[in-house]
């Protein structure tokens, strides 16, 4: 019981990314609950409904929090807490919270636009992948050539694999390419969020880079301190 506490205190304090790490635990525990009291309605609360979304406005930010299938929702949160955790640390969690709630806001509205004025099917749309598409990308904006094992064989560099999610988020609309299309509206924002040429968002590449230079600071002093204090106990 010890060794269980001490994982999960070392998981969500050994390293500064309360973002990542808070959507990883509530989104587990929303689909363990949601299991348990389903006949409580829950998902009709969270999840964004074409139809409804006007009288609840905020599914338009929790509808990544709906996941129905366990195998999708747990690769998905091993993903996000693999790749989402560098992003935080670059951008820094206030940031990284800002374009968080971008890409889950354009996404959603651009899903609902387009079901409503074309496509007029009424879907519901929930899933962690739906954020992650745009997560992934931005990811490997920051490290494009970063290599990666796709379930620990396959090797495969970081900008094919945010082409290879985003293909799959498309083909799982793909009896309706438009809301497909509209599936990866969180991409562009990526692009606003990061092109260097972009004054309106007073040179976030800088920021970015000063943050993570920051926090690569903080945690080297960190790291100094603990060896000070262990030779003070050999001592």
């Amino acid at each position: 019981m010890n060794d269980l506490l001490y994982r999960i205190r070392r998981f969500l304090f050994q390293e500064y990314t309360p973002i990542t790490k808070g959507i990883v635990v509530f989104t587990a525990v929303f689909f363990f609950i949601n299991i348990i009291f389903g006949f409580l309605g829950l998902n009709q609360l969270l999840e964004l409904n074409a139809t409804k979304f006007f009288f609840l406005p905020w599914t338009l930010l929790t509808y990544p929090l709906v996941n129905l299938d366990f195998l999708t929702l747990f690769f998905g949160l091993i993903w996000l807490w693999s790749i989402g955790g560098n992003l935080e640390r670059n951008f820094g969690s206030k940031t990284y919270s800002f374009f968080l709630a971008a890409v889950t806001i354009t996404t959603g509205l651009a899903m609902v636009m387009m079901d409503r004025l074309f496509v007029g099917r009424n879907f519901v749309y929930n899933g962690i992948w739906l954020l992650l598409t745009g997560v992934t990308w931005a990811w490997a904006r920051l490290y494009p050539n970063q290599d990666i094992l796709l379930f620990g064989l396959i090797p495969m560099q970081s900008k094919w694999m945010a082409w290879l999610v985003a293909g799959l988020m498309f083909s799982s609309y793909l009896k309706e390419p438009l809301i497909g299309i509209a599936s990866l509206a969180g991409i562009p924002v990526v692009y606003l969020f990061m092109n260097r040429g972009s004054s309106r968002m007073g040179g976030f590449n800088t920021r970015i880079r000063k943050q993570g230079k920051s926090f690569s600071d903080h945690n080297d002093n960190l790291k100094q301190k603990n060896r000070r204090s262990r030779l003070r106990v050999v001592k």
